[in-house]
């Protein structure tokens, strides 16, 4: 309130003592307050990831270690300094760098995590309570996993960088697949032959085993995760035998070589064995063949006849099976290439362990599947009963005429064999008297 002075035209103003805007001062400790601690929580969790780092490999360690014992000097420099600065913060985090433009070590993290990871995926995988879900869990996943890491943890520091990561590779459950998916396909055939006397009716068994068999390379033989599985398989078992056998052959890699070669082997001598049994089949199917087509050339065939689709099946078999004599002469081909070092005798022999297993899983499953809902009904032929019947009636008649001849000829003897003996009789009668 002002003050007047009598005679005084100015005044003079009430003087107010200062109030500060304590919201406004307390909101600003409290924002550079909440600054501070957010990057020093920060600070100190980057400082947690350095010195506590998850290394696997012994060089990365050590290369932790000792810029861990490095750091102690600067922290206390760090926690001294007002951390509600950007230009202190970013100061600070300078300090950790070096750590972080090791390549080495920040591939050894990013593998360690990503192994552990794929463990836990796998442990998800097995204790899944959904069927499906825990199929997909095999031990040869983990091994697999577990000689990876191995195989980076030993390798040289420029061949560790260049390592893919870890991935954990799922069973392919191959023979449950082929089932379902022949299920889907809804794959049926029904036949009927003729044997000797008896008429044979058969559904599904030996009649869809190969073309079932056929459908599931065509469906599954290609997919990715079926190789992947097969491929981490047949790894595994080398790595395995090697392990096992290395103070025998003198070394681990040595053990592996013989692995492989054992493997070859027993390839080569099933796939020589096959391609004989296929050029076996070939050569009779040809021979069918050329009996259809002189038959075709002295007497015809009426399209869409009987005699028409039964030489057509002919036809198919010798193509399918001429193109499987094909494939299997290929195989044996490249399987006789030489090869330059231990690595590629041993993926020659991967690659043969993984199509002699896939092929007996998609043949296990083919045969399966094939006696799902299969049935033979066997019932006598009536031509063949008509037959049967006609012969032994003839044979009847021949033994009754047989038998009537016989009986003949033996009364013939009998009445002869009896007027000598009454010839005989009056001759004595007649000394008699």
């Amino acid at each position: 309130m002002a003050i007047y002075i009598p005679g005084v035209q100015d005044f003079v103003p009430q003087l107010e003592v200062f109030t500060p805007d304590y919201k406004f001062l307390s909101d600003v400790l409290e924002t550079r307050q909440d600054r501070y601690t957010t990057n020093y929580n920060q600070l100190n969790d980057l400082y947690g990831k350095v010195v506590y780092a998850d290394l696997s490999r012994e060089d990365s360690r050590s290369k932790r270690d000792q810029f861990a014992n490095q750091l102690s000097g600067r922290i206390q420099q760090i926690t001294g300094k007002d951390l509600s600065l950007q230009q202190n913060v970013d100061a600070a985090r300078g300090v950790f760098q070096p750590f972080y433009d090791d390549d080495l070590i920040v591939r050894d993290m990013v593998y360690t995590q990503q192994y552990r990871d794929q463990l836990e995926q796998a442990k998800r995988l097995q204790e899944s309570p959904d069927k499906q879900v825990r199929e997909q869990y095999w031990d040869y996943g983990v091994e697999k996993l577990n000689y990876d890491m191995k195989d980076f943890v030993n390798a040289a520091p420029e061949q560790a960088m260049k390592m893919h990561s870890p991935r954990y590779v799922p069973d392919a459950d191959l023979y449950e697949r082929a089932i379902e998916d022949l299920k889907e396909s809804g794959m049926s055939l029904e036949g009927t032959t003729f044997e000797g006397d008896w008429i044979v009716k058969q559904k599904n068994g030996s009649l869809i085993v190969k073309q079932a068999h056929e459908f599931i390379k065509e469906s599954l033989l290609d997919d990715p995760k079926v190789k992947d599985a097969y491929y981490a398989k047949a790894y595994v078992e080398a790595r395995k035998y090697g392990e096992q056998h290395a103070q025998e052959f003198g070394s681990e890699n040595a053990a592996k070589e013989h692995w492989a070669n054992t493997v070859l082997t027993n390839y080569n001598a099933k796939q020589m064995d096959n391609l004989a049994r296929t050029t076996a089949q070939l050569e009779k199917l040809g021979y069918t063949n050329k009996n259809w087509e002189q038959y075709i050339e002295k007497y015809g065939v009426v399209k869409g006849s009987n005699e028409d689709k039964e030489y057509a099946k002919i036809l198919a078999s010798m193509a399918m099976t001429e193109q499987t004599k094909n494939m299997q002469t290929n195989r044996m081909a490249v399987q006789a290439e030489p090869v330059q070092d231990i690595d590629g005798l041993l993926n020659k022999a991967y690659n043969a362990m993984m199509a002699q297993d896939i092929g007996h899983d998609m043949e296990r499953a083919a045969v399966a599947y094939s006696n799902i809902d299969a049935s033979i009904d066997i019932e006598a032929n009536p031509f063949k009963v008509l037959q049967h019947r006609h012969n032994y009636a003839l044979a009847l008649e021949d033994v009754k005429q047989r038998n009537k001849e016989m009986n003949m000829y033996n009364q013939h003897v009998y009445d002869k064999d009896l007027e000598i003996t009454k010839a005989q009789l009056k001759g004595y009668k007649g000394l008699q008297l």
